[in-house]
């Protein structure tokens, strides 16, 4: 395979030698980890390289990764070897971009409408990739637009084998509405001998005003394993806006609209889930606010978010408060988060209270200064054990240039009383462009880990202690 790939990369640079229509670009970046946990390997090295090549209306990408070996939080010990050598092709495709007509073949990171009924897509810092090996056309003309697609992409079930996805997109749009619709058909693995087959059918609409917009979309879903299962999902959306203020409000309701490939918004500033434990979309209901207030005297952003299923098992609430402020050439902000969450068949019910203070301090020439504060306190109770904790956190930012030095100090205890007894972790971070197309990232020291939220996707990260340098060149 790598003999392959140097085949690959000396034929794509001959030809870009001798024709001068031929646009080549790039990048590869190096990562070198040093770990000290006791169930983990002390060294790990990654390398990824991509590179990109457009020729007229044609473009061709490719995304390789080597390991030695691959760094993964929750793999045993046992199952690790330091000699151990793997690559993998992270994305490859081809591109036809017409004047009305598009064609894709290869990796396709592709969504119809907000996401709610298909979304394929990587994310890897909670380790998420959907993304489908397949085909995609579009076509666009006036005010027309629709595109189809065809993939695959490994089964949650078994990643031996294959969930097959094919579907198709329309929208009709003018000065003030954009009319669309979609219908798709999902074939997903159930056990290691049968699949189940869903159909999803959806539409939404659009309506632009000067002093308002509105945004709605329905789905319906049809689901055939032993059984016919319906499923249902709504989401909509508005903002209104009048001098320096904006209103917005949301809507969710999803039942048995629960499959890998679509991605559902959470709809509180957190972007938590209704429970860790339950299946995103299975059965939820919620609504959420927003205030903007934006002028030259002060900035002010307020949220509050519900969520709750059919029984009113599972509840969520969400509270955030923000207010930016400048100070001569400062910029103070301060934050107020309250999010709360119980089940009450489970008797667990946690909340988390975090006030915020930052402040932006640009000083002399190219120099500036970031300061930033919060303290987190936490209760939570799990059938009848309770625990409450506090999570001051203290950050500081230099900034010189091309250069950014980060220090974070992070602590953890039952109360501020009890500092001596107290878990710290303390991190630094140094960043900088050395020269124009390479860029370097140092980190040293110990992370806290814990709860990562991005996109209705969440992870628990492990705490990490020991060094992390990561250098990427682009060309």
């Amino acid at each position: 395979m790598a003999k392959k790939l140097i085949i690959l990369i000396f034929l794509i640079s001959t030809v870009g030698i001798i024709s001068a229509d031929i646009y080549i670009s790039g990048f590869n970046q190096a990562e070198f980890i040093h770990r000290t946990a006791k169930d983990s390997l002390k060294n790990y090295f990654e390398n990824e390289l991509g590179l990109v090549v457009d020729y007229n209306k044609l473009s061709f990408g490719i995304t390789f990764n080597a390991y030695l070996p691959k760094f993964n939080d929750d793999a045993p010990l046992q199952d690790l070897r330091s000699s151990d050598i793997s690559y993998e092709w992270e994305e490859r495709y081809l591109t036809y971009s017409g004047e009305n007509i598009g064609l894709k073949v290869g990796t396709l990171s592709e969504s119809f409408g907000t996401g709610m009924t298909f979304r394929a897509y990587e994310d890897e810092d909670v380790n998420h990739d959907n993304r489908l090996e397949g085909a995609m056309t579009s076509f666009h003309y006036n005010k027309f637009k629709s595109k189809a697609i065809y993939g695959v992409t490994p089964s949650p079930s078994n990643i031996s084998r294959d969930d097959s996805f094919a579907g198709l997109e329309f929208s009709i749009s003018d000065d003030y509405m954009t009319f669309g619709g979609s219908a798709l058909q999902i074939r997903e693995m159930v056990t290691n001998t049968d699949y189940s087959d869903r159909q999803v059918f959806s539409s939404n609409l659009n309506l632009f005003f000067d002093f308002m917009d509105i945004y709605g979309e329905y789905a319906y879903s049809e689901l055939e394993t032993t059984e016919l299962i319906y499923g249902h999902g709504i989401y909509a959306n508005s903002n209104i806006y009048f001098g320096d203020f904006t209103l917005s409000g949301y809507y969710k309701k999803f039942e048995n609209f629960n499959y890998d490939l679509n991605d559902l918004p959470t709809l509180n500033h957190a972007d938590d889930l209704l429970d860790d434990y339950i299946n995103v979309g299975e059965d939820e209901e919620g609504a959420m606010g927003e205030i903007t207030w934006d002028n030259s005297f002060a900035k002010v952003f307020t949220s509050y978010a519900e969520a709750w299923s059919s029984d009113y098992n599972y509840r969520l609430s969400n509270g955030y408060f923000e207010t930016s402020k400048s100070l001569g050439d400062n910029l103070l902000t301060l934050s107020y988060e309250h999010f709360e969450r119980k089940n009450k068949s489970g008797e667990s019910w946690e909340k988390e209270v975090t006030p915020t203070v930052s402040i932006d301090i640009p000083l002399e020439n190219s120099l500036s200064l970031y300061l930033k504060g919060h303290y987190a306190m936490i209760n939570e109770i799990h059938q009848g054990n309770e625990k409450n904790l506090v999570e001051p956190l203290f950050q500081t930012d230099f900034m010189y240039s091309n250069y950014a030095l980060s220090i974070v100090t992070e602590a953890q205890m039952e109360d501020i009383s009890s500092i001596s007894d107290a878990d710290f972790w303390l991190g630094a971070t140094l960043s900088a462009a050395v020269v124009d197309n390479t860029s370097i990232n140092l980190f040293v020291g110990k992370q806290k880990g814990g709860k990562l939220c991005q996109n209705g996707t969440c992870k628990y990260v492990k705490p990490f202690e020991g060094v992390k340098f990561e250098i990427t060149t682009k060309f």
